[in-house]
């Protein structure tokens, strides 16, 4: 259709399945306007499925110069242009504008799924282009999937969504002055399936000396090698009141890519937020301009260098505005510049909660950081798992040797880092005046190592210096070494010989902090120290006077570890008995402190008939758990003076209560003073019976339980009856034992789920801990043990042999933490979490207990659950004893029961010198055969007949190779 004149489609017009086919010629699929002529496309018309292969494309329309389009609520879709092989080009797969005195107007329409090989997929417009109220969906082309803009554009309250270009802008590639007002460009890329060639821009690509606005836009889920929302190229981006986020690169620029003489600025509560990319998940600057101002916020981007921000050469400046919440895997949790990058943080600017491993808030390798009025809170260098070097600089690192950052009047609060909690000065000089550091800490782990944990705010290498200045303030930071600040250019001894010169070189002179620097409440954990014998030489490290400096100290100084990091050397620290022995049969004891270290003197040995004076030194006598000043080696002597007061021993007696000792006795005595702690002895043997405890008065104590000794003391055994199983027919080895068999034709299996400890004992009689009870629980339930991550409880450690037994348990609900959030898994398990632990396996019922001492018990239903199916039974006076604790023996009866598991001589008879047998234990055993049963994996038959507790008897066919990994059970 050629036009030469004002024409208008009113309504109801439909061109379609239209081609216009001449490569070296003008002409559009549907629509020809020729110069100096108007088409008016009103609503309800239809332009769709022509084709155009001309010279300048236009799919469905092609405008020649000083022409006009007008677009009034019509649809213009799948329309195409381009052929590749001949001299048709690929401009505009819907609307192709070549001359730059034209005009479009796109209002309230909707292009869609138009497609071009060359330039823009819905509309090529070298003329000015206004899109109003519309939408432009699905298109695609090798640049500007969407639109491709020559010409000034404005662009208000329309969708861009779903386009791809395969080289450049996803969406909209723009080269001239253009303005977006509330426009939407979503989901637009430049990624495709195995594509290797570079591409840029997914939403936007800019260039061309363009200057960009978007104002209350937005920018997201778009995707690209190059700037996953935006690529910005020798061109101008100013983002007002809008937003950029959730884009993804699969290169550099998660939300934005810009070249060296590209100029960005994001404004008026403008947001980066929630965008990723290897490298700059927020923001990726190779040099040019960055500015970020008026309360906007770069937020929860994510990358391997700078999370927020990374930049390389050029300018960066933050001014009253957030990064707040970004990550990285490496360098810069916020902000990442290198290679001369000229940077500035003001106006109450605040970089908060960013994490990364080098550098939590910001990291700097080659360039200058200024920080004023501003503030850095929460932020993390965490420490990366076998990788000690990690955990640098949580609020600040600098890293390069000309580097250099001044801060002013500005708040460092609250970040941690194993090395530097609020800053670490790798390299380079910093500068702080007027700046306050509050609360930072280095956490607690490695406390008695000295390579682990330094300067609760402030670390300095020795390549490094810090100046600090102006009613600067270190206030209630925290670390093992250096609670305020740590400079490895340091000394352990006095630092410089007394009545020496100081050189720029020497211990500590990389540090210049005047009189007017506050110090309060800072800890160096692990100990305050005694500062050195020349502490008043270092004049470069003053404070004020209302600082807390002297502590306890007798010495006013910032070296005593609470502020400044020093330690002296250690010392040798020497107890002599004088006439008796210590606990461990030695007459002498040492320790290693550090001079200067605040000492606690231990507790005396015992010696029958003489009182403990004291511990003396010179002339001096102190008591035991006197604070104590290490200043040298020091040795101190026990005093003694004769007990007046006959001491009379009295008598421990047990008595076996039916049961006998191993000398054959059924008594035992023993003579302790009074005011001594004993260990109670252990059981004597009762055939048919399971020694519950020592029993005085109406308490009842384990074996081996510690006793204050007060007068004459009697002990008697309580005993609970072991129920044995139902006599058997005597086995005869030139017997078949067949006529055992109940089955001949079905083999079982049983798994062992106890394998002993690494010494080669079972230890039956020790208690069990909640780890071992859940490796042995998961093993019977055949339980997921494949994953071996450490699970969210502090005290569950990294690479535990438990880590897979307790993760099958938490999923079963069979272990609880306590009150402080503790999975306790070396604890020792009580009968009542055992008991729970059973519970969240056991069949239900209806069972109520008279147990007299479970009642209100936070597993009183537990108890009662696994009691009704007679998996544990009480004691003898009507109690459960919930706390009690639980040995190896006992869990394995339990779950033998529980499992329908039952051994005997008869099971065993074909396979005697193939059992498993443990040296801490033999037949005389009340467990053996318990214990025989749980550590034996094996094939087997079922023989007639069952034992007291229900269980079918078994007759062992085969022992199977089985072993666990870990051998703690």
């Amino acid at each position: 259709m050629l036009l030469n004149s004002k024409v208008l489609f009113d309504s109801n017009v439909i061109v379609e399945n239209c081609k216009y086919d001449n490569p070296t010629n003008h002409g559009g699929g549907g629509v020809y306007v020729r110069e100096n002529s108007e088409l008016t496309i009103n609503p309800g018309n239809i332009i769709r499925n022509c084709e155009s292969y001309s010279a300048f494309g236009g799919g469905a329309i092609y405008m020649r110069d000083y022409s006009i389009l007008n677009v009034n609520g019509a649809e213009i879709s799948e329309n195409t242009t381009g052929r590749p092989g001949d001299a048709s080009r690929g401009y505009g797969g819907a609307i192709s504008c070549t001359g730059a005195n034209s005009k479009i107007n796109i209002t309230n329409s909707t292009l869609s799924n138009n497609s071009s090989t060359d330039f823009g997929g819905a509309v090529y417009a070298r003329c000015p282009l206004d899109i109003a109220d519309s939408k432009i969906i699905s298109n695609s082309s090798e640049n500007g999937g969407g639109i491709y803009a020559r010409g000034n554009t404005n662009i208000v309250n329309t969708l861009v969504d779903n386009n791809f270009a395969s080289y450049e802008g996803g969406g909209i590639y723009l080269r001239s002055t253009a303005n977006m007002n509330n426009v939407t460009v979503s989901n637009n890329t430049t990624l495709q399936e195995g594509q290797t060639s570079n591409n840029f821009g997914g939403g936007v690509y800019i260039d061309n000396n363009a200057v960009v606005t978007a104002t209350n836009s937005t920018i997201k889920d778009n995707t690209s090698m190059y700037g996953g929302g935006i690529n910005v190229s020798n061109a101008t981006l100013n983002i007002d009141g809008s937003s950029v986020q959730r884009n993804a690169s699969s290169k550099l620029g998660g939300g934005i890519y810009m070249d060296t003489n590209a100029v960005v600025n994001i404004a008026n509560n403008s947001t980066v937020a929630n965008n990723e990319s290897p490298f700059g998940g927020g923001v990726m600057a190779f040099g040019g301009t960055l500015n970020i101002t008026g309360s906007s916020t770069l937020e929860g981007n994510k990358s391997n260098r700078g999370g927020g921000i990374m930049m390389s050469g050029g300018t960066l400046k933050v001014d009253n505005s957030t990064l707040k919440e970004n990550s990285s895997n490496s360098f810069g949790g916020g902000i990442y510049i290198y290679n001369g990058v000229t940077a500035a943080v003001t106006n109450n600017s605040k970089i908060e909660n960013n994490k990364s491993f080098f550098g939590g808030g910001i990291a700097v390798d080659g360039g200058s950081l200024t920080v004023n009025n501003s503030t850095l809170e929460g932020n993390i260098a965490g420490v990366a798992p076998e990788d000690p070097d990690t955990g640098q600089g949580g609020g600040i690192l600098l890293m390069g040797a000309n580097d250099v950052l001044n801060m002013k009047g500005s708040l460092v609060k609250s970040n941690s880092a194993r090395y530097g909690a609020g800053v670490y000065l790798r390299a380079g000089s910093g500068e702080f005046s007027g700046v306050e550091f509050n609360g930072n800490d280095t956490g607690q782990g490695d406390e008695l190592s000295p390579a682990g944990r330094h300067g609760g705010e402030l670390y300095v290498q020795k390549e490094a210096s810090a100046e600090i200045k102006d009613s600067s303030k270190f206030i209630a930071n925290t670390a093992n070494w250096g609670g305020a600040i740590y400079t490895s250019q340091h000394s352990t001894e006095n630092p410089i010989p007394l009545n020496t010169p100081i050189a720029p070189t020497d211990p500590y002179q990389n540090l210049q902090i005047d009189s007017s620097t506050y110090f309060q409440g800072n800890v160096g954990v692990n100990g305050l120290f005694l500062p050195p014998d020349n502490f008043a030489d270092f004049t470069n490290l003053g404070f004020t006077a209302d600082s807390d400096v002297a502590h306890e100290l007798t010495r006013t100084s910032l070296l005593n570890n609470y502020d400044v990091y020093y330690r002296g050397v250690e010392k040798t620290v020497t107890y002599l008995a004088n006439g008796v022995k210590f606990s461990d049969g030695s007459d002498t004891k040492t320790e290693e402190r550090f001079a200067g270290e605040n000492i606690k003197l231990i507790a005396p040995p015992k010696r029958n008939g003489f009182v403990f004076v004291g511990w003396k030194e010179g002339d001096k006598i102190y008591k035991a758990g006197d604070s104590f000043l290490v200043t040298g080696d020091h040795t101190f002597e026990a005093q003694w003076k004769e007990d007046k007061v006959s001491v009379v021993e009295k008598t421990i007696t047990y008595s076996a209560n039916g049961g006998k000792f191993s000398d054959g006795t059924d008594t035992k005595t023993e003579k302790h003073s009074p005011g001594e702690t004993i260990q109670l002895i252990d059981p004597p043997k009762r055939d048919g019976f399971v020694f519950i405890g020592w029993k005085e008065g109406d308490k009842i104590y384990n074996a081996g339980d510690s006793f204050l000794v007060i007068g004459n003391h009697n002990f008697e055994a309580q005993w609970e009856e072991e129920i044995q199983p139902q006599p058997e027919p005597i086995y005869h080895p030139t017997v078949s034992l067949k006529w055992y068999v109940q089955k001949k034709d079905k083999t079982e299996s049983h798994i062992a789920y106890i394998e002993g400890y690494e010494d080669g004992k079972v230890k039956a009689a020790g208690n069990l801990t909640r780890a071992e009870a859940a490796a042995m629980v998961s093993r019977l339930e055949n339980l997921n043990l494949y994953d071996r991550s450490k699970p969210d409880y502090p005290d569950a450690e990294e690479n535990a042999w438990y880590l897979p037994y307790l993760n099958a348990a938490l999923k079963q609900d069979m272990l609880d933490a306590d009150e402080r959030g503790n999975i306790r898994p070396n604890d020792k398990i009580t009968r009542a979490e055992f008991a729970n632990m059973l519970a969240q396996i056991d069949k239900n019922n209806d069972y109520v207990s008279n147990f007299t001492d479970i009642s209100g018990h936070k597993y009183e239903s537990q108890i009662n659950k696994i009691c009704g199916n007679k998996r544990i039974i009480g004691y003898e006076d009507g109690s459960f004893r919930p706390n009690n604790l639980l040995t190896r023996a006992e869990a394995a009866t339990i779950l033998n029961r529980m499992y329908n598991r039952v051994a005997d001589e008869i099971s065993i008879a074909n396979l005697k010198t193939q059992v498993k047998n443990f040296p801490d234990m033999d037949k005389s055993d009340w467990f053996y055969w318990e214990i025989v049963e749980a550590s034996n994996s094996h094939d087997f038959i079922r023989r007639i007949g069952k034992d007291k507790f229900d269980r079918d008897l078994e007759l062992w066919e085969r022992i199977l190779y089985n072993s666990h990994a870990d051998k703690n059970i």
